[in-house]
């Protein structure tokens, strides 16, 4: 009797110590989180600055294709579509 009572008491004794290893990690990513989030109201609060300034521009490349398809003239759509 008291050889088990012992291994129920070191069952016991491992699943809290397993317990604390999830609480210590799901306290380490709330933790990331929070400076994640925090990190990205800053760049975003900074955008914004920018874009209300007048300061913001965007940078890019554009291929002529893509230059020529946008500047070209719209057609009007055809009346019917499909249809017998």
């Amino acid at each position: 009797m008291e050889e088990l009572k012992t291994m129920y008491e070191e069952t016991r004794h491992e699943e809290k110590k397993n317990s604390n290893a999830v609480t210590y990690l799901v306290a380490g990513l709330m933790i990331f989180l929070l400076l994640f989030s925090a990190v990205q109201s800053f760049q975003i609060g900074t955008i914004e600055e920018k874009a209300i300034n007048g300061n913001f521009a965007v940078q890019g490349r554009v291929s002529s294709a893509g230059s020529s398809a946008a500047a070209a003239p719209k057609t009007a759509a055809p009346q019917m579509v499909g249809g017998c």
